[in-house]
């Protein structure tokens, strides 16, 4: 008795154009999915429009200087959304052991020294902390140096599936300028922030809240959910995703570095409108 390969599922091929010309064509997950079913797509608009980015750096001789080895963006404040946390624990779950175990202890642990030190359930909190309490808990978790539980070797063990906020992260300057101590800082590339759109993608779109959190959170906010995540179509999704992309221009906010190459926020909202993804305003 032979076995019938496994299905392949089907997809919706969309092309879109980036600012700055770079086209590329993404593969929506055909039929009712959830959001994280659109994690592949939105991954590979941010490579393609990142590496415009990083061209265009390199022609105005400053290029990126991440590099394999160069970790302390690992052990930063990683925000994520929902959407992403619930991917990387469909990642962790599927891992054979011991590693499932390793990878899992890792996180108990950093939710370990959150907890002593207060930060757990602000960090968690809906909506997210915001001026002088957003920067008391980013600075909390400097202090506590807390390591991604996926940093292994000075390097990401996931790199492919590695959240947005971390491929949009780049820096021009020398790497120990990245260590949070060091009072220069480093010189990071200001771009919109596509991974923002994330955070609130998945609430209410008639009063949007964002769902962020920091990544060694994630598995402690899904053990609170009593609630399936919703299933919409693809193009559904994307035009929740457009309209939070426009709100993420609208209350744009970059980095304390140095501007080198900015998204046109006029040319991000047709990139979607030209699909048809964009709901009215």
């Amino acid at each position: 008795m032979t076995t019938a390969p496994p299905s392949i599922p089907a997809t919706i091929p969309a092309e879109l154009t980036l600012p700055g010309g770079t086209t590329v064509t993404l593969a929506l997950p055909a039929g009712d999915v959830t959001a994280e079913a659109l994690l592949p797509a939105l991954r590979a608009l941010v490579d393609a429009y990142m590496a415009s980015v990083k061209r265009t750096a390199t022609e105005a001789d400053q290029p990126v200087t991440c590099r394999a080895g160069c970790a302390a963006c690992c052990r930063q404040y990683v925000p994520v959304s929902d959407v992403e946390a619930r991917a990387l624990a469909s990642l962790v779950e599927a891992m054979p052991e011991p590693r499932r175990a390793t990878i899992e202890a890792r996180f108990a642990e950093a939710r370990r020294r959150l907890d002593e030190a207060d930060a757990t359930e602000p960090m968690l909190a809906t909506p997210r902390p915001v001026g002088e309490e957003a920067l008391r808990l980013l600075n909390v978790y400097h202090r506590l140096d807390v390591a991604c539980p996926f940093l292994e070797d000075e390097a990401c063990s996931i790199y492919a599936d590695r959240p947005l906020i971390c491929r949009e992260y780049v820096a021009t300057s020398h790497p120990d300028l990245c260590d949070f101590r060091s009072k220069e800082g480093p010189t990071v590339i200001r771009v919109l922030r596509v991974s923002h759109a994330l955070h609130l993608m998945t609430s209410d779109p008639a009063d949007p809240v964002r769902i962020v959190f920091p990544l060694v959170l994630g598995p402690t906010w899904i053990e609170r959910q009593t609630t399936e995540p919703e299933r919409l179509t693809a193009e559904t999704w994307m035009a929740r995703f457009a309209s939070a992309l426009r709100h993420a221009i609208q209350t744009r906010y970059g980095d304390r570095a140095e501007t080198m190459v900015e998204a046109d926020a006029s040319s991000w909202t047709t990139v979607f409108a030209t699909k048809g993804f964009t709901p009215p305003r």
